[in-house]
This record gives C-alpha cells, sequence and structure tokens, in this order.
C-alpha cells in the first residue's frame, strides 16, 4: 500500500539512517576505535559497515516475497541512509591492512581474552 506522502517517508527514512549514524560513529568519536576486523594470513581485513549494510541489502531483495513493499523498501532506504555515513571516512574503500595496527595490539595487549 502506497500513501501519496511515501516518497517523502523514503527520503526521510534515509536521512534519518544517515544523520542516526553520523551521530554515533562519527560526530566527536576521533579518539574511540570501533571496527570490526577479520585477521588471516598475517593480513587485517577491516569490515565497514556499508559492506555490512549491502549485505543486508542484498538478503532482504533476495526475500521480496514480504507482503508489504513498503516495509521491505523502508528498511532497504534506512540501512542505504547508513551505508552513506560510512563514505564520510577517508578508508572507506581501503579493506585489506585497514586496521589500526598500534591501537589493536595495545587493546589486545590491555584484554588478552579478547
Amino acid at each position: 500500500m502506497k500513501t501519496k506522502y511515501h516518497k517523502f517517508i523514503y527520503v526521510g527514512l534515509l536521512l534519518f539512517g544517515f544523520s542516526m549514524t553520523y551521530l554515533i560513529n562519527y560526530a566527536g568519536n576521533a579518539d574511540r576505535m570501533q571496527e570490526i576486523i577479520a585477521i588471516f594470513s598475517n593480513h587485517c581485513y577491516h569490515i565497514h559497515h556499508w559492506m555490512i549494510c549491502f549485505f543486508i541489502i542484498f538478503i532482504l531483495l533476495i526475500g521480496h516475497h514480504i507482503k508489504s513493499k513498503l516495509w521491505l523498501y523502508a528498511v532497504i532506504i534506512f540501512l542505504i541512509g547508513v551505508a552513506l555515513e560510512d563514505m564520510m571516512f577517508s578508508d572507506f574503500l581501503i579493506i585489506k591492512d585497514n586496521c589500526h595496527g598500534e591501537k589493536l595490539i595495545e587493546i589486545l595487549k590491555k584484554n588478552p581474552g579478547t
């Protein structure tokens, strides 16, 4: 079911996803390390949140059988907003060996069970 305002709702969700992620992830968090890192064969791989969002979007598109297309589009557009925020970082396309090694080693020394 589409409303006559569905395009405004989609733009609002896109901006809300971007803004929420910007406030949580980007604004004022320069000193806090927040990364998902996979380490394989002496290389670290930074898993950016745009990758996770687009993976979720892909899964949602496969599951297009959702009865209400409005909800499907709303979730996809919100996740696009979240993914777009990652492009504010200069390293958003760098994946391999993008793990801030010194900070990671420091954290692992402080928390040996991690």
